[in-house]
């Protein structure tokens, strides 16, 4: 009988686990979780932190459930601590003991950790990060503990922007401190700019090209640029890095981005170990250049391939273009394929489309402007890149951007896409 072990039981590990048992009904399952929880979204935290999501069991299923469903043995709190790659064995930890599992197949989704600055202060029990749910969890006592009334985000990305509209509607007056010139730097200017304007007329406020160089203990953000502020909670929110340290300290190849290398199927440089998530490396299927992708779909994608391969059928994994989507309030933006930053860094000869209508018909009731860019090879005038922003329509026409560029759709092509509509629902072209 085979024997495959899980190390990771959020979004990567929890989805291979799911389908190898869909294609194999007799191996044992062995998934490994050094937290409390087993397939939580992470997406879904800043919506229980503001009270859209109302029970924070919405987004934690139960662990038996998870267990009974799949059959599988899931062993939370239990910390894979070293690899044995000669006699294919892992070393667990748990509160009492340390002990070894044998594997034929080695699954490794560690995810990643939400980055702490190297700054005085930051350990300090009012500094947070988000991304796990002992950590949200740590939040909603704190702000219940301790009725804040202002708040200080460091980061302006995609939790950045959630937890700022979570914690405004918690009437905690919040503060987003962003090093780059606009909040959401990797979009388009002309894409983040209606996010910003959104933020703001809510009550946010946002500071640009600055930087926090120490929090105090009497609740001051001491910035580079702008002084102090008070801050009764700061939330660091500037990046996520792999969780690597168990793939380095078993000789597994990391690649040039820090991630775990895997090939075109999840396998690391050892033949028995998969690898996938957060922690890996993957191809960006636009400039073919390695990055990380941090994002629960194309984790998904690679689970399913991994599972696939493990049971026998040859499925590849041609990499990611990064489609994503954020709310703040009432603005969207999304994104898919190459951001303009990376096209340079790729040396990618490009030309850029920028175009704003109204959502649907302007004469329909509640229509509102839609901004989108796109960006486009100019030797062959295919899209290689595409950002949408607005206030309704921005994932229907994100997610038909993002096709046209997993097909090779080019620009005339888009301009000849013939569309569904009525006045409540136009997409429009970009000419």
């Amino acid at each position: 009988m085979t024997k495959v072990v899980i190390v990771g039981a959020v979004g990567g590990g929890a989805t291979v686990a799911s389908q190898i048992r869909r294609y194999d009904k007799e191996c044992t399952i062995d998934i490994f979780e050094k937290n409390g929880y087993v397939a939580f979204s992470n997406c879904g935290m800043p919506y229980v932190v503001g009270g859209v999501v109302e029970d924070r069991e919405e987004i934690i299923p139960d662990p038996e459930d998870f267990s009974k469903k799949y059959d599988v043995r899931l062993h939370l709190h239990h910390e894979v601590i070293d690899i044995q790659r000669d006699s294919k064995a892992v070393i667990v930890k748990n509160n009492t003991t340390t002990f070894e599992i044998p594997y034929d197949t080695l699954i490794l989704s560690p995810g990643g950790h939400a980055v702490l600055p190297d700054i005085p202060g930051s350990t300090l029990p009012h500094c947070f990060r988000l991304r796990t749910i002992e950590q949200m969890d740590h939040i909603l006592q704190y702000i219940k503990e301790n009725t804040p009334i202002s708040a200080v985000i460091v980061g302006g990305g995609a939790i950045g922007v959630e937890m700022a509209e979570a914690l405004q509607l918690l009437q905690i007056e919040t503060t987003i401190i962003e090093r780059n010139k606009h909040v959401m730097s990797r979009l388009d200017p002309f894409i983040s700019e209606g996010l910003a304007k959104d933020l703001e007329s809510k009550g946010i406020s946002i500071i640009t090209e600055d930087e926090v160089i120490e929090v105090t203990e009497d609740n001051q953000v001491a910035t580079k640029h702008n002084g102090n502020l008070q801050a009764d909670m700061v939330l660091f929110s500037i990046g996520i890095q792999p969780n690597t340290d168990l793939a380095k300290k078993a000789n597994l190849t990391i690649g040039e981005t820090s991630g775990i290398k895997v090939n075109n199927v999840g396998l690391t440089s050892d033949p028995s170990i998969y690898a996938l998530g957060d922690a890996v490396e993957v191809i960006h299927t636009v400039t073919n250049q390695p990055f990380r992708v941090p994002l629960a779909w194309p984790a998904h994608r690679q689970a399913f391939v991994i599972a696939n391969n493990i049971a026998g059928n040859n499925i590849a994994y041609s990499g990611s273009q990064a489609t994503n989507i954020v709310k703040g309030f009432d603005y969207v933006v999304a994104s898919t394929g190459a951001t303009s930053s990376q096209l340079k860094e790729a040396n990618i000869h490009f030309g850029r489309i920028e175009h704003e209508s109204k959502q649907h018909a302007g004469y329909y009731p509640g229509a509102h402007p839609i901004r989108i860019v796109v960006f486009f090879d100019k030797a062959t005038m295919k899209i290689l890149g595409a950002q949408v922003g607005g206030t309704t329509g921005v994932d229907k026409r994100i997610d038909v951007l993002s096709a046209f560029i997993l097909l090779g759709g080019t620009v005339d092509q888009l301009a000849q896409l013939e569309i569904a509509y009525a006045p409540p629902s136009l997409l429009q072209k970009i000419h």
